[in-house]
């Protein structure tokens, strides 16, 4: 084991520099996962598996060949010290980690390691995450609670990811290579756009709708602009208000739930953002100075911006919809009403002369001289009183206003008719008081669009604008979470020492995720050493590159699988402020499920040789 071997450093490594001279020690060790949690080894809390090879010069070489089922990883989680547990690989889809190191008599030293799947390519949706030959480390828990509520998860989501280290003599050389790298988040601060812009709609739909219907507004100032000439039979009008609106389709065209910007796709609908880092970066991966951050400001903060720009955007485009839809909501207004007055009767009064004695005749005496001599028929005055029926007087209206709401709140329309007879009698209608009449009841319960135009505004602001801003750029949003709380750097190169031994030992890492500066968690993914008595050249290419695929198993007795020791690039590892390591250790041992092991060898296979690895 590398461990005694360390331990008896004087013997294994030499205690003189001649001794050293004559048996030069060779060490290489291919990891595809290390680091720290809470200032303790990661290799120590978990059976984390590694191809290392020590050689002290009485073999003429020796191989660990070490190649692993990366869908083990699936179902690891490490507890972390606040009690919530880090997803290592959820996401990792086919493949394997092939992990090579070889050691030699001369003291030279190879590393090679790297993950191997159908393509390793990176896909721009969180849906499609699982895609093959992705490795999807989860980092919400890494977080803390300050970010609960602007961050439902985060993800970090890499290609094909690799490392090499050489050593010959006392020259050292590392190289890298990473497919992609991306951030799947999702947040409710972007989230449930439709919902949110309907929800904003819905006063300004409301006081629209309110004014049409035989009861609404429109109707009682009608009947009240008509009471003049009708009296009260204006309470008798059947009034018909229809309003012809659709803000909800109007604005639905701009209700997509997806939206791209350089560097990001967004999902508005499910609050899922995927930001493409090496598009942000604006370079290859494969190319980048040692230790690149990827979650600088300089990179993050102009993606976001035009994020919540966007949003903004869309709110805007919102109001103006709603502005233009209500200009031309169009209203129609019928109105009639068909009421008999019936007249008072006549009375008449016909009189007639009657007759009383008929041919009377001219005699002397008494009734002569009764008559006065009068000869011819006697008649009387006859009086007879009828009652005459008139016809009922007909009052009856039928009137139409129509045109578009803004042109009714100023006293205007397309269609302005109306017969009104009263009483029998034809009257011409006075149409334009009628209108001012309407235009009242428009103006305030619609503010000729300005009081609800402000409302769509104030609602847009508040449920769709403001939380991506503050959960974007925000002191608990996603800028802050990722520039201030993690890190993660590509191509990292170190150099470290070990107390038990001679020499100086060379890690080229592929990427390092860090969490509070290292001081929580630090996981280095693609590691290649080699050592001792190296340092890294000016360069620190490594013309080769990372290895590729190969078998399992190491190629003889001399294999070598015991963990080499930790190096930082500022020397020793960061402790957990106030954490017992002992307790740390028991409480990280605690993985979930049985068979969980980190990167447990694949059964079965063929020799995985250094030719094939590089090839």
């Amino acid at each position: 084991m590398l461990a005694a071997a360390l331990a008896a450093g004087p013997v294994l490594l030499g205690a003189s520099a001649a001794h050293a001279a004559e048996t030069p020690v060779a060490y290489a060790r291919a990891e595809l996962v290390g680091g720290t949690i809470g200032g303790a080894d990661l290799r120590t809390l978990v059976a984390v598996q590694a191809a290392a090879a020590l050689n002290n010069g009485s073999k003429r070489e020796v191989i660990s060949a070490n190649p692993l089922a990366v869908e083990v990883l699936r179902s690891v989680n490490v507890a972390l010290p606040n009690g919530v547990a880090l997803d290592l690989g959820s996401g990792v889809d086919a493949g394997a980690a092939m992990q090579w190191a070889g050691a030699w008599s001369d003291g030279s030293a190879e590393a090679h390691v790297k993950t191997v799947g159908n393509g390793g390519a990176a896909d721009v949706h969180p849906s499609d995450a699982n895609a093959s030959g992705a490795m999807v480390i989860d980092l919400t828990a890494l977080l803390g609670s300050r970010f609960t509520s602007t961050i439902t998860s985060l993800d970090l989501r890499l290609g094909a990811v690799g490392a090499s280290a050489e050593g010959h003599g006392e020259v050292a050389s590392g190289d890298y290579t990473l497919a992609g790298a991306q951030l799947l988040v999702r947040t409710p601060a972007i989230s449930n756009l439709t919902s949110k812009v309907l929800a904003a709609i819905e006063p300004a739909e409301a006081r629209i709708a309110s004014l049409g219907g035989s009861s609404g507004p429109l109707a009682s100032a009608l009947r009240s602009s008509l009471g003049g000439v009708l009296g009260s039979n204006a309470s008798l009008v059947n009034v018909d208000v229809s309003i012809d609106s659709n803000l909800r389709g109007a604005v639905e065209p701009l209700l997509t739930a997806r939206l791209d910007t350089r560097g990001a796709s967004v999902d508005l609908e499910q609050g899922a953002i995927v930001i493409d880092l090496q598009t942000l970066l604006g370079r290859n991966l494969n190319s980048l100075p040692p230790s690149t951050e990827l979650l600088s400001e300089a990179i993050l903060v102009p993606v976001l911006n035009s994020i919540t720009g966007s949003v903004a955007d869309i709110a805007d485009d919102v109001v103006d919809v709603v502005r233009a839809t209500l200009k031309n909501v169009r209203v129609d207004i019928r109105a009639s009403v068909n009421v008999l007055t019936p007249q008072q009767a006549e009375t008449v009064e016909t009189c007639v002369e009657v007759p009383i004695v008929s041919d009377l005749p001219i005699v002397g005496g008494l009734v002569g001289g009764l008559t006065g001599g009068l000869t011819g028929p006697l008649t009387e005055l006859v009086c007879t009183v009828t009652t005459k029926v008139l016809p009922d007087l007909r009052t009856a209206l039928d009137l139409r206003i129509a045109g578009d709401l803004s042109m009714l709140g100023k006293a205007d329309a397309d269609v302005a008719t109306a017969t009104l007879t009263v009483l029998g009698v034809p009257v011409a209608l006075d149409i334009s008081a009628v209108l001012k009449g309407l235009s009242v009841p428009i103006v305030s319960t619609i503010g000729n669009g300005d009081s609800t135009i402000a409302a769509v505004r104030s609602a847009l602001q508040a449920t769709l604008v403001d939380p991506a801003t503050s959960g974007l750029l925000g002191g608990a949003g996603l800028g802050t979470a990722l520039s201030d709380v993690l890190s993660v750097k590509v191509n990292v190169k170190s150099t470290g020492s070990i107390s038990a031994a001679d020499g100086t030992y060379f890690t080229q890492t592929a990427v390092r995720v860090a969490a509070l500066q290292g001081s929580l968690v630090t996981l280095n993914l693609a590691t290649a050493t080699v050592g001792p008595g190296v340092l890294p050249t000016d360069d620190g290419e490594d013309p080769d590159g990372p290895g590729g695929p190969g078998g399992p198993g190491c190629t003889g007795d001399d294999c070598v699988a015991a963990p080499p020791p930790s190096f930082t690039d500022g020397g020793g590892p960061l402790a957990f402020t106030g954490a017992n390591i002992g307790a740390l250790i028991a409480l990280i041992m605690v993985l979930i499920a049985a068979g969980v092991a980190l990167l447990k060898a694949r059964r079965g296979g063929f020799a995985l040789s250094r030719d094939v690895l590089i090839g």
